[in-house]
This record gives structure tokens, C-alpha cells and sequence, in this order.
């Protein structure tokens, strides 16, 4: 997870699904998921505990088409617990 430097990890699968979607998170927070993320030869770096390792990037491009996460944008602020339910809200 740390490679990927991500602000919110979810469990399981489905992400792509939320692409074009409000999403509430916890009781207040909702953010507008706009995009698919394509990840590019950083995260094939090396960093502190994380050797290089060329075949992250192989295997994302083979098995995700380059993407791997959503980006979006804060619609609505409030704390955002482990734990807390992410659902689809538009």
C-alpha cells in the first residue's frame, strides 16, 4: 500500500464501479469520484523498506490496463473513520 501512497484504502474490489459517482464516506464526508487512475514508473521506485521492483508496474499494465485506483474530489468535509462504510449516494 505504502508503493501506491494512497489517501484512503477500501477493502475488496469495485472502485472502477464508483468512477462518475458521489460517494459517502462515514456519516458526513462525500467526494465525487471523476476519473481512473493510471499509474506510471513510479511506482516501480524504490523507497524507504521497498526495494525497486519493475514487475509492479508489468502487472498493473497486464492485468488493470494501466489504472489502478480512483481519483476525486472532496464534495462535502467530515471525519472519515477505519472501519467506515463507503456507499454509493448519486
Amino acid at each position: 500500500i505504502r508503493r501506491f501512497r494512497t489517501n484512503l484504502v477500501l477493502a475488496g474490489s469495485g472502485e472502477d464501479a464508483l468512477v462518475g459517482s458521489n460517494v459517502q464516506i462515514g456519516d458526513t464526508a462525500q467526494i465525487v469520484m471523476n476519473k481512473a487512475i493510471d499509474r506510471c514508473v513510479m511506482v516501480t521506485r524504490p523507497q524507504p523498506g521497498l526495494d525497486r521492483d519493475l514487475d509492479v508496474l508489468r502487472t498493473i499494465n497486464r492485468e488493470r490496463g494501466s489504472n489502478l485506483s480512483v481519483g476525486g474530489n472532496v464534495l462535502v468535509t467530515g471525519p472519515i473513520r477505519l472501519g467506515d462504510a463507503v456507499r454509493a449516494v448519486s
